[in-house]
């Protein structure tokens, strides 16, 4: 199972579109998902609220809970309000979110896990746990100013606890194509984080919130909806650049 945790410690940047865009589109190649929701919003468990489990995310915080899930194509741990107080449980029960995934390793080919806007004990085991993690950013002033502390979070976690985690990039979201102080934004980012910026920017599409607010990806809309054409077509090739980059990086143990 190869687990991905979306993450950015600013809320409202697009974590929850992107990971539930990439549950589906991992579904729909024929993959077994578990998705895990470590946001107390519970945005996520909102719209997989058909693939629900009983055991609850906060649970995963706790030892050996992984064996109450059970196998299937497509699984959601949910949200529950405990989430709030994981964070300030002891750093010690980080862990148990690694062990628990570990128990499920072979029911599953992908883990999903999105996270809730907040530095703490629940992003941090969520890294620890990943094999990838994939950040989404708005080009606006703070989303950028959070950025540096973010990166900083990840490569602290990669070098100190987790040596497998890999950055597989930025990912653009809600951009305006129309406003120049947001292109230019965006041409700055790519320029002082090169590689790391995925070059695919999602817009602003009324079409994307419409789809997961009746539980489907936003390319599954009628066909006569182009708006929903056009975010179907960003979103599915910034999917396929995350495939790439994943693929790119497991190349070399085949080699």
């Amino acid at each position: 199972m190869k687990t991905l945790t979306i993450a950015n410690q600013k809320g409202g940047v697009g974590k929850t579109t992107l990971g539930l865009h990439l549950a589906f589109n991992l579904l729909e190649q024929g993959n077994r998902v578990l998705f895990i929701d470590l946001d107390p919003q519970g945005n996520s468990s909102k719209t997989l609220d058909q693939y629900k489990t009983f055991v609850p995310a906060s649970a995963l915080f706790m030892a050996n809970t992984g064996k109450d899930i059970e196998a299937a194509n497509f699984q959601l741990i949910p949200a529950s309000p405990e989430l709030i107080d994981v964070d300030r449980k002891p750093w010690e029960d980080m862990a148990h979110l690694a062990n628990n995934l570990a128990l499920v390793d072979d029911q599953f080919d992908y883990c999903l896990i999105d996270t809730a806007p907040t530095m703490g004990l629940r992003l941090t085991a969520s890294l620890i746990a990943a094999d990838y993690v994939l950040s989404p950013i708005e080009v606006e002033e703070y989303s950028l100013d959070g950025l540096q502390k973010l990166l900083k979070t990840i490569f602290s976690v990669k070098k100190n606890l987790n040596p497998k985690l890999e950055f597989l990039g930025i990912a653009v979201n809600r951009f305006n194509s129309r406003n120049d102080r947001q292109i230019a934004a965006f041409k700055a980012l790519a320029a002082q984080y090169g590689s790391y910026i995925l070059p695919q920017p999602i817009g602003i599409r009324k079409s994307i919130p419409e789809a997961l607010s009746d539980g489907i990806p936003v390319w599954q809309l009628g066909k006569q909806n182009t708006a929903a054409r056009i975010a179907g077509k960003e979103i599915l090739t910034l999917l396929e650049m995350v495939h790439a980059k994943i693929a790119s990086i497991q190349e070399p143990a085949h080699a």
